[in-house]
């Protein structure tokens, strides 16, 4: 059980998230609430707005202005997700960074727990389980997080929802996502668990993860193909080591998705 003198440690770490936004002026509200709301009140929230050509600009300006603990960053062409957040990451002043996507909320103690988690068990790095909701906001399936995650695992699968991740800092350093358009926090927490070994989950779902109609019928061939790069290119593997790996996680996809839609 955590001592009086931790929970008070506790309250006066501050906590950098990280909201990329583009497009995303029907949900990113929720998002920002979300993280407004959390029973940890010591937050930064930095938003990069990735060139929309939709009203969330407005929408971060007008939270820019209302809050102090609020900031904003304004892409003037698309770079991406990893990028956007490579680029708050480097604004981030807080002791842990945590993300957040602007179509995704947190449940109220989701900050509180995991570092109060993190303190206790002395880790650096930490993730959680995470509801899957349709846009009405309707429960579809909940993703457990795995209580470890070591080297062998991540290489078949990201298994870490990015919108649950917090690290530590003052133990890392600040973190930048490698520059591929897609799988860059896959990358990250590959690279995180080959420097410093395994990492560990909390049972607890302490997000939601929301389905856009849109993801349903996304491009399916280019998301591998981005895996394809993660394997060749990110981590240098050999072809046959890579269609080892390739082949184990379509096989997942497949059943991952066969829970999240039906």
């Amino acid at each position: 059980m955590i001592s009086t003198y931790l929970l008070i440690t506790v309250m006066l770490y501050k906590v950098s998230v990280i909201i990329p936004s583009y497009n995303s002026s029907s949900t990113l509200k929720r998002a920002i609430e979300s993280v407004l709301n959390q029973s940890h009140k010591n937050i930064e929230i930095l938003l990069t707005d990735d060139n929309s050509s939709d009203d969330t600009g407005k929408i971060i300006n007008d939270y820019e202005r209302k809050y102090h603990n609020i900031k904003g960053y304004y892409l003037k062409e698309n770079k991406g997700a990893g990028y956007s957040r490579n680029i708050a990451t480097r604004h981030a002043s807080g002791d842990f960074i945590a993300f957040l996507d602007s179509d995704d909320y947190w449940y109220p103690y989701k900050l509180e727990k995991q570092i109060e988690f993190m303190t206790y068990r002395k880790i650096h790095f930490t993730y959680s389980s995470y509801d899957v909701v349709d846009e009405l906001g309707i429960m579809k399936n909940n993703v457990e997080a795995r209580s470890v995650i070591d080297y062998r695992d991540i290489l078949r699968n990201n298994y870490i929802g990015c919108l649950t991740v917090i690290y530590d800092v003052r133990h890392f350093g600040k973190l930048y996502m490698p520059q591929i358009r897609k799988r860059q926090d896959w990358c990250l927490w590959i690279d995180i668990i080959k420097r410093e070994g395994p990492i560990y989950g909390i049972k607890d779902s302490l997000a939601a993860y929301s389905i856009q109609k849109q993801s349903l019928s996304s491009n399916k061939i280019n998301l591998l193909k981005y895996n394809w790069l993660v394997y060749r290119k990110h981590l240098g593997l050999g072809y046959l080591r890579s269609y080892y790996l390739l082949s184990r996680y379509i096989m997942f996809y497949v059943y991952k998705k066969s829970k999240i839609y039906f």
